[in-house]
């Protein structure tokens, strides 16, 4: 579905992205995993076309992204981007609609097709009495599921989420992510979220990109991304690897000396 071969971007004189290669299986969801500053969300926008590759390719399904133009990447890839929460002083019913705008005709009018897939989401997220609510309104939460409701609208095969959750309770978050995936498996989208949270990405994902000094140094299934042998030379020896007791997968423990 995804394809990236040895990727560059330079911002003024420095390299944020060198050399990356990785693929993305068809209905999916993979992490990019990472400390501050390691080129995550630049990534994810090289991947959108908002940035220019200095160097290299990057194929969705099996086309060149340079050969895409913004209408046509558009009607593909749908984007959560960080820290969109206190732009919109519209109703929540308009923000999801805001997902079906390239498919307006050009007198500005919707069709049928797009109203029952408006309906589908609203119902598939439980958004129904939050509607004429304004967006402002809603907590961090109610927010996030709106813009994924907006997302889904969008109707495409490919979505990208840049740490959605980040600020949200805990409870909140794992209500997204389990969302999130349940929509994926309806719909049978492939997507990609950025994430700080290794233990959240382990339970949610299918594969992991876990990226330092602007490479990835490790990528696959979660149980061979998140190792001793992978983390520590990143983030040193302060926490621990344990296996979660219901599905298995790795969880990362704080150290407490």
């Amino acid at each position: 579905m995804i394809k990236a071969e040895n990727i560059y971007f330079k911002y003024q004189d420095n390299y944020i992205i060198e050399d990356i290669s990785f693929e993305v299986r068809r209905t999916s969801l993979t992490g990019i995993i990472g400390p501050n500053g390691s080129g995550k969300s630049t990534l994810l926008k090289l991947l959108l076309k908002l940035l220019p590759m200095e160097k290299g390719n990057i194929y969705i399904k099996d086309k060149s992204i340079k050969t895409y133009n913004n209408y046509s990447l558009s009607k593909i890839v749908s984007y959560i981007p960080q820290n969109l929460t206190s732009v919109f002083p519209y109703s929540v019913k308009e923000v999801i609609g805001m997902g079906r705008e390239i498919y307006r005709n050009f007198l500005g009018i919707d069709n049928a097709v797009s109203r029952e897939i408006l309906d589908n989401v609203i119902e598939m997220l439980s958004l129904q009495n939050l509607l004429e609510r304004s967006f402002h309104d809603l907590s961090g939460g109610e927010q996030e599921r709106v813009l994924l409701a907006s997302a889904l609208a969008q109707d495409t095969e490919l979505l990208f989420l840049d740490e959605p959750t980040t600020g949200l309770d805990l409870h909140y978050q794992i209500d997204f992510l389990k969302i999130l995936k349940k929509s994926l498996s309806e719909k049978g989208t492939t997507a990609i979220i950025v994430t700080h949270d290794f233990s959240l990405a382990s339970l949610f994902c299918d594969n992991l990109l876990l990226i330092n000094n602007k490479k990835i140094v490790a990528s696959g299934p979660v149980e061979n991304v998140l190792t001793d042998e992978n983390l520590k030379p990143i983030f040193g020896d302060i926490f621990l690897i344990e296996s979660h007791p219901i599905s298995s997968k790795p969880i990362i423990i704080p150290k407490i000396d």
